[in-house]
């Protein structure tokens, strides 16, 4: 029995991390139910270029606004998430990122990430060709195998002075 202990403790530890992952964070889901701005370190990579820089939520009742800012403060795009007919619109996107294609792939992962952290089950819908974290401390990775797009947010942390 001693012998197995071992093999059984790191498969409830991996259950109970799998459980984990497949729900928001408290704190996150909280934060976003409230109409608090919610700041995340964004990193976007694509075919060995990557797009680093701040994004920002903010859900109210029927939508979930964003901005996506690269590090010298240019704005790369705005979206909004409407929770009712769970599709992106995209609004002022950046010129080498302004192609019909881009687009509609940038609109879909977006939406899959924005269900998942508005819906309090992250796993309330399939993904289909992409795979979804969200960690406990609220980290959200989220990477297209088809198109070999990893998208990775990680929250930062907010002074109650400045909200």
């Amino acid at each position: 029995m001693t012998r197995y202990s071992g093999f059984i403790s790191l498969l409830l530890a991996l259950a109970f991390a799998a459980a984990a992952a497949g729900q928001t964070p408290p704190d996150l889901r909280s934060r976003l139910s409230a109409g608090q701005a919610c700041r995340f370190r964004s990193e976007i990579t694509f075919r060995g270029n990557e797009l680093t820089g701040l994004c920002v939520l903010r859900e109210t009742e029927t939508a979930c606004t964003g901005a996506l800012v690269n590090e010298f403060g240019v704005k790369a795009l705005d979206f909004v998430f409407d929770k009712r007919s769970e599709k992106v619109k995209l609004h002022n996107v950046i010129f080498f990122l302004d192609k019909w294609y881009i687009r509609r792939v940038v609109r879909a992962d977006l939406a899959v990430m924005l269900r998942a952290l508005s819906a309090d089950d992250a796993a309330a819908k399939p993904a289909g060709k992409r795979e979804l974290l969200i960690t406990p401390q609220g980290e959200v990775r989220l990477t297209n195998l088809k198109y070999h797009i990893s998208y990775h947010l990680t929250p930062l942390e907010t002074d109650a002075v400045t909200e």
